[in-house]
């Protein structure tokens, strides 16, 4: 599993956590099944072919809220891989 999230008080104006092709490459060379990223503060470039070569090397993405600030549960989302019950 790989866990793409922001530092605490990190400041998202000029450092914000990303994934994209070379994040999926990177799992498929250790064998990687899952990547989660913080919703809402996480940017995935390239979603469409990230989100294919995910599914081509069967992979799931994730998506999870942060829970110290935002204490509910996500709420599943209209496209499939955009969010995580826990």
């Amino acid at each position: 599993m790989v866990v793409k999230t922001s530092k605490p008080h990190q400041d998202l104006r000029f450092d914000v956590p990303a994934v994209g092709l070379g994040t999926i490459e990177a799992m498929v060379s250790v064998k990687g099944s899952v990547l989660a990223v913080e919703a809402g503060r996480t940017l995935i470039f390239d979603k469409t072919r990230t989100i294919s070569e995910a599914d081509l090397n069967k992979i799931s993405i994730v998506s999870i809220k942060d829970a110290r600030n935002n204490p509910e549960p996500c709420r599943r989302s209209r496209q499939r891989r955009e969010t995580f019950e826990p």
